[in-house]
């Protein structure tokens, strides 16, 4: 079978699973921008967690992986199937049975594995989405949209080209979607929406959404997460990390930069950005000028985040832990804006 999507736009973005859920939105003619994705899916948080079984700590700035795609499903009143399968073949069934009848598909891959972001060697994390809009099984390839474009890296590699989309071999992307890795493997997941009863955007949906973030920020289930979560990290970083090995250093430093920094997809600032950019955006639809001062500000938060994260990257070159201390102080400023920033539109939304 050898079929290419018709009239599927492929779409760079900021982040891997909004930009992908907005290109299967915009070819069902659902016109949302990625930062609204992001914030009625109530994607901003921050984690930070020490797995006793994995290599180093581990940092983000969004919600759960899957409560995510859930929360958006609920607030617009789309029908969502998440599917996982261990069986490659099933995986690939259901694949070319979409693109076969003109759905691009939205699946989930280990993006060590994909040779055109040219991450370090043994790099791995398998909750990168892409979307999938062409098979040709004559040649063994399949057409694929990720967040990059022409002109619009998503590395910080002098050898990456960037493209408007990337074509793979039907075993590249088997492999990619089946990686067993750590953290979070793909285990062959993709999605499938249903948008008949789909909501119109309006201020109850978007105010909602915020509550429920905000909720999630200053009052977490456990103090890592959340502006809790931040605090924790700006005391273990020094604690903790100035007792790592030089390889375990660099891992780490380099796993916390792509968590913060827009290359690893979170649209710059740990995701502070985006979802500045999705308050100001709601601003205009709510007629509420407020929103719009705090969007401000957390855009401010994030360029602090970006700042730390660059200095994560100088640690990973350099192999330098002297750094540490310095980024702890940042990372303690961070956390008393946020967590003023918090409870201030807390109080706002509920006053």
């Amino acid at each position: 079978m050898d079929n290419i999507v018709e009239d599927f736009k492929p779409l760079a973005g900021k982040h891997c699973v909004t930009n992908s859920i907005r290109q299967i939105f915009n070819y069902n003619n659902i016109d949302l921008s990625e930062e609204m994705i992001f914030g009625l899916s109530e994607g901003l948080n921050f984690f930070y967690f020490d797995y006793k079984n994995f290599d180093y700590p581990m940092t983000g700035g969004r919600s759960k992986l899957f409560e995510f795609e859930d929360n958006l499903a609920t607030n617009l009143g789309i029908g969502l199937q998440i599917h996982k399968t261990t069986s490659i073949k099933k995986a690939y069934r259901s694949l070319k049975e979409n693109i076969e009848n003109n759905n691009p598909l939205m699946v989930y891959v280990d993006m060590g594995e994909l040779d055109y972001l040219y991450l370090p060697e043994g790099y791995h994390f398998g909750g990168h989405s892409i979307v999938v809009y062409g098979l040709l099984e004559s040649k063994e390839e399949v057409y694929i949209s990720d967040r990059d474009q022409k002109g619009f890296k998503v590395t910080m590699r002098e050898e990456e080209k960037p493209n408007d989309y990337h074509i793979l071999s039907i075993e590249a992307l088997k492999n990619a979607r089946n990686s067993k890795e750590k953290p979070y493997p793909p285990k062959n997941r993709w999605l499938e929406f249903n948008f008949e009863k789909i909501k119109d955007v309006d201020e109850t949906i978007i105010k909602t959404a915020i509550k429920n973030n905000v909720n999630a920020m200053i009052d977490p289930p456990i103090r890592n997460l959340g502006v809790k979560g931040i605090k924790k990290f700006f005391e273990l970083v020094v604690k903790d990390w100035s007792d790592f090995s030089i390889e375990k250093l660099k891992e780490a430093a380099f796993n916390t930069f792509i968590f913060i920094n827009q290359v690893g997809g979170t649209g710059g600032g740990i995701f502070r950005k985006m979802y500045g950019d999705f308050l100001i955006e709601s601003a205009a639809i709510c007629k509420d000028e407020k929103l719009k001062l705090f969007g401000h500000n957390l855009k401010d938060i994030g360029e602090d985040w970006d700042e730390v994260g660059y200095q994560f990257y100088d640690i990973y070159e350099k192999e330098d832990d002297s750094l540490l201390e310095n980024i702890s102080k940042e990372l303690e400023m961070i956390y008393y804006k946020e967590k003023e920033l918090f409870n201030k539109l807390y109080n706002y939304l509920n006053g």
